[in-house]
């Protein structure tokens, strides 16, 4: 039987091999396991708006790849039924995007401005 790593790590291969969609967009996992996802992806002339930063669909998309990774890495399949998305700031040309949801948040955080800054300080202290 294998474990969830190996189930993880399956999903991580089939992503950036089989997923045309993530191959075109440079989106790369980072990390997988039971309880945390990583992907990211360099932002790109492909993934900017009319005004040269990150399009929302692109950001979206990754963490739409993101979160389905996650939801993956226990060797179940599971569907989205609702999404949002709230920006921290403008991603540019060059920059890294990097998301990592691990888990829903509700009653975690007094509010998204809260879980948005410790996700920032967990991110700089990679």
């Amino acid at each position: 039987m294998q474990t969830n790593e190996q189930t993880a790590g399956e999903w991580i291969r089939r992503l950036e091999q089989e997923n045309g969609f993530v191959t075109h967009n440079g989106m790369q996992a980072v990390c997988c396991r039971e309880d945390q996802a990583v992907v990211q992806a360099p932002v790109g002339p492909n993934a900017l708006n009319c005004h040269g930063t990150a399009h929302g669909g692109f950001l979206f998309s990754l963490a739409d790849t993101c979160a389905g990774l996650l939801a993956l890495a226990d060797g179940h399949s599971y569907v989205t039924l609702d999404a949002s998305f709230h920006f921290l700031r403008a991603a540019k040309p060059g920059d890294i995007v990097s998301l990592s949801p691990a888990c829903a948040s509700f009653d975690c955080y007094p509010n998204f401005e809260a879980r948005g800054r410790h996700y920032k300080d967990l991110v700089n202290a990679l």
